[in-house]
């Protein structure tokens, strides 16, 4: 049933068992009423013509309601409130980054804009890059991160006890490398310069002292470091003690990468050749 006929309907019923109820009571009233009515039977006479008007003027209520209802208003469906709709608020997405190197216990990559942003342990300062500074390259090592401005040059931050943080000054590189306690770069010629692990020991087992060739990539470990000529052969120097300087003869590779006591590198053709310690399957 539509509601407005539902609430005509309700109200009526209400209207008409008032007026009932009063006409019940005049009846009542009337048969048991005198001639001459007491000012108490007068009472009650009196209270059923009250409710016989109240009963009236809720008639004229409801019919005044009615008509002061829009009809353009359909009221076969019910009416629903909706709580108000929050505001949406955009949640910012993930920093987008070019570069990215992870060290021993931290982790520095590049945003799209060249500015460089660290995570992990900061205890030397390897995760504080200098401020408004812009990069093409970043690479992490134990406790140092080093990296290239836009011109080449490099930059260092960190733990500089080994030295690893005092590169070479007046030198321009197309690739930097961070290990444990040196780093190394490549020249646009090709040649390296390494530093670092020069003060505790010395240059012990010589991971920051490259051969005079020319390379295509560098990449420095924990106390060696391994790089790829032109021609894709590796060569590697310094700590061998785990056979991790010891490249394979007669292959070539694509990439290389020097870890703490072992070396991977990937041939032409996309499969994996690692070399040096194996106690966890890293090799």
């Amino acid at each position: 049933m539509p509601l407005r006929i539902q609430f005509i309907a309700r109200l009526t019923i209400a209207s008409l068992a008032v007026a009932i109820l009063a006409t019940a009571l005049a009846c009542q009233d009337e048969a048991l009423t005198p001639t001459n009515p007491t000012p108490d039977t007068q009472a009650t006479i009196d209270a059923g013509v009250d409710a016989t008007i109240a009963a009236a003027t809720i008639e004229a209520s409801v019919a005044a309601t009615i008509a002061a209802m829009p009809n353009n208003v359909p009221t076969s469906t019910p009416i629903s409130i909706s709580a108000p709709t929050p505001e949406s608020t955009a949640t910012p997405g993930p920093t987008k980054l070019t570069v990215i190197s992870s060290g021993s216990w931290h982790t520095c990559a590049l945003r799209s804009d060249g500015s460089a942003i660290c995570r992990g342990r900061n205890g030397s300062g390897q995760s504080s890059p200098p401020a408004g500074e812009k990069f093409t390259f970043i690479s992490s090592g134990s406790r140092h991160t080093c990296a290239l401005r836009t011109n080449g040059s490099p930059v260092c931050w960190g733990d500089d006890f080994f030295g690893p943080v005092s590169p070479p000054t007046n030198e321009r590189f197309i690739s930097i490398s961070s290990g444990d306690y040196h780093a190394c770069g490549l020249r646009s010629d090709g040649l390296p310069a390494c530093w670092g692990s020069k003060v505790f020991l010395g240059n012990y087992v010589g991971q920051a002292s490259p051969p005079r060739e020319r390379f295509t990539s560098i990449s420095s470990g924990s106390e060696h470091t391994c790089a790829l000529r032109a021609d894709g052969s590796p060569v590697c120097w310094g700590d061998d003690s785990f056979g991790q300087a010891s490249p394979p003869l007669s292959e070539t590779f694509t990439s290389i990468s020097s870890g703490r006591n072992h070396t991977c590198a990937l041939r032409t053709d996309g499969s994996p050749v690692c070399w040096g310690a194996d106690y966890d399957g890293e090799s």
